[in-house]
Parts: structure tokens; C-alpha cells; sequence
């Protein structure tokens, strides 16, 4: 094997490996902004259900709505982040953006669950 096919092989695997990497990252954007589209359409829904519970529980669903929007909003900041990071970065901002939308989750099932 001569050198020159070594070092064009080994640029080929680096090649492809940042094709691959750079796929992934197009793939997880693209997942995650249809769980943040999503979500805005269940904030709209619980908005919608308000209007069935009591004052107590509609004054507590709506401070969670503002919570929510409020999280919705920084995961909008972090998916932003996500697109011009480098791949050094990308790990570290995936691993945070999965977190901030767990987070968005489960506040979202704890303001459904105070509703009728």
C-alpha cells in the first residue's frame, strides 16, 4: 500500500464522517422542530381548555401556559444555536436541547393535569 493511497483513504473515512455527522444534525433539527410545532399546538389546545375549569384552576393553568411559552421559546433559542454550531459543539447543545425538551414536556403534562 503506498502512502498516497493510505493518506486518500484516510481522507476519504474523514470525508465520510462528516457527511455523517452532518446528517445526524440535520435529522435531529428537523425531529426537533416538529416536537417544538407540536408543542405549540398543545399550549394552544390546553389555552382552549381553560375556559372549562374553574377560576382557581384556569389562574394556575395560565401561569403554567406563560412557563411553558417561556421554555418553548428558549428550546425555539437553543434549536437556533443547535443549526450554527460546529461539531465540536454540537454534542454539548444536542445533550442540553434533549434536556430543555424534556423539561417542556413534562411541564406541559403537569399543566394538563390540573384541568377537568
Amino acid at each position: 500500500m503506498t502512502t498516497e493511497r493510505v493518506q486518500r483513504e484516510a481522507q476519504d473515512a474523514v470525508e465520510t464522517t462528516k457527511e455523517s455527522t452532518v446528517q445526524r444534525k440535520e435529522a435531529f433539527q428537523r425531529k426537533i422542530q416538529e416536537e417544538l410545532d407540536e408543542m405549540q399546538a398543545q399550549i394552544a389546545s390546553l389555552r382552549a381548555k381553560t375556559d372549562q375549569a374553574s377560576a382557581e384552576a384556569r389562574a394556575k393553568v395560565q401561569q403554567m401556559i406563560a412557563d411553558l411559552e417561556k421554555k418553548k421559546e428558549a428550546a425555539r433559542k437553543r434549536l437556533e444555536e443547535l443549526k450554527s454550531a460546529g461539531a465540536s459543539a454540537w454534542a454539548d447543545l444536542q445533550r442540553g436541547m434533549t434536556a430543555a425538551l424534556e423539561d417542556l414536556r413534562r411541564s406541559y403534562r403537569k399543566a394538563l393535569s390540573h384541568l377537568p
